[in-house]
């Protein structure tokens, strides 16, 4: 009804900001997936789906984004995000009442000017023009990049507190456009200092190196780590990580487990092996970076 904001009736969209396109975006493909689960009779998959956009779309990455404007001076930008927040949350409680319907109501009718109960207001339609592909792709860019510093951050020990100055290699000019858009909430998220691009590919010394598709993104460690003490640590943190891989490479390849076992069991033991030998090539090669064994 005109007297809600509901999924797309934003009464202003002319001052969204990518990241507010984006969670829009996501918010309609939300909609669309849950309600075809709900449709099937699998309110399992509606709840994963909702679990999935509430928590690692909207919490880890679109409240983050949006700090900057709502604790920022531009009265305008902070409005907009305002808006935006309500109308994602909105639709979030809508998504949730049939599977969650008491404290969706609780918190549905503290958050609406009209005190009208969610049980009888509209459900979230499916609006495909309020898809959009570009914001999907340049911020999917964005948390990568974010995503690669913070894992470097964390493997090598940095604290929170410090921030730390990266170099990029970008292959395409349109890469590199949306990092130079999109700078303010790289440096803010990853806590960086400063930016710097290069066409070179020379491997900058004391570094820490990632590479996100067509990026090549190199930490500057220099005075942010002990070289000595961080080799000798994540040599010990190697060690572990090869006995643990050890173990889930026994069950894998052992055929009466493959055979007897849960399917999901099975499943669960794959990717976790798969996540073991991602963590071990990142640790080796982080090592290697520190002078440390071939």
């Amino acid at each position: 009804e005109a007297d809600e904001i509901g999924c797309g009736n934003l009464t202003d969209y002319t001052n969204l900001e990518l990241t507010d396109k984006w969670i829009l975006s996501e918010l309609t493909l939300t909609i669309k997936n849950v309600t075809e689960a709900i449709e099937n009779y699998n309110p399992s998959e509606a709840s994963r789906l909702l679990y999935e956009f509430i928590w690692s779309k909207y919490c880890d990455w679109y409240v983050e984004f949006s700090k900057t404007r709502l604790y920022g001076t531009d009265e305008k930008a902070k409005l907009t995000s305002q808006q935006v927040h309500l109308e994602v949350l909105e639709n979030i409680l809508k998504l949730l009442h049939p599977i969650m319907p008491f404290i969706t109501e609780e918190i549905f009718q503290n958050i609406t000017e009209q005190k009208k109960n969610i049980m009888v207001s509209d459900y979230p339609k499916f609006d495909g023009t309020k898809i959009n592909e570009t914001a999907e792709k340049e911020i999917q860019k964005v948390i990568e990049i974010i995503t690669a510093v913070r894992n470097i951050r964390s493997v090598m020990n940095i604290k929170l507190s410090d921030t730390v100055d990266i170099v990029v290699k970008i292959n395409s000019k349109e890469t590199e456009k949306i990092v130079q858009e999109n700078k303010h909430y790289i440096n803010s998220l990853a806590k960086i200092g400063k930016i710097d691009f290069t066409k070179s590919s020379q491997k900058q010394n004391h570094s820490a190196s990632a590479i996100v598709g067509d990026v090549e993104i190199s930490v500057l460690l220099e005075g942010k780590i002990d070289f000595e003490l961080e080799r000798k640590r994540l040599e010990a943190q190697l060690v572990k990580i090869n006995h643990e891989l050890q173990t889930y490479e026994t069950k894998i390849s052992n055929k009466n487990f493959i055979e007897k076992a849960d399917p999901k069991e099975v499943e669960r033991v794959n990717g976790k092996f798969q996540e073991i030998s991602n963590t071990k090539q990142k640790t080796e090669e982080i090592i290697k970076t520190l002078g440390g064994v071939k």
